[in-house]
This record gives structure tokens, sequence and C-alpha cells, in this order.
């Protein structure tokens, strides 16, 4: 497509609105792709965030559970 918008922008002289054109074309192509991925993505970041957290959580609180464990009354 790029390589045909060139062309007919050479040939009429209007080189500047043919780029136009395919910038325009490309970054609504982009921004649509973007729209489909995102919500594809967020399950998957839910759950790595999630387990980042759980992580965490488990190097903060694990060693306090082991401390208190050990004391001896």
């Amino acid at each position: 497509m790029i390589v045909r918008m060139l062309k007919v922008g050479e040939d009429t002289g209007a080189m500047d609105e043919a780029l136009l054109n395919v910038s325009y074309f490309y970054n609504r192509e982009v921004k649509e792709s973007i729209d489909k991925l995102e919500p594809a993505m967020m399950p998957a970041l839910t759950i790595l965030l999630g387990g980042l957290m759980l992580w965490i959580m488990l190097a903060v609180l694990g060693p306090v559970y082991d401390a208190v464990a050990n004391i001896k009354l």
C-alpha cells in the first residue's frame, strides 16, 4: 500500500498528502491493534502482579513466622 500511495503522490505531485494518508492509515491500524491487545493482556498482568505480591508477602512474613514459631514459652 505504501508503494502505491507513493506512486500516486509522485504522479499527482501531492506527495505530502499521500504520506499523510499512509500515516493516518497506519496510526489507526496500530491504535486498533492496541485496543484489541490491551483487554487480552489484563488477566495475564493481574495474575503476574498477584504472584509478585504473594512472593513479596512470603519473603517478608516467612521469616517472621519462623521466628515466632521458634519461641519456646
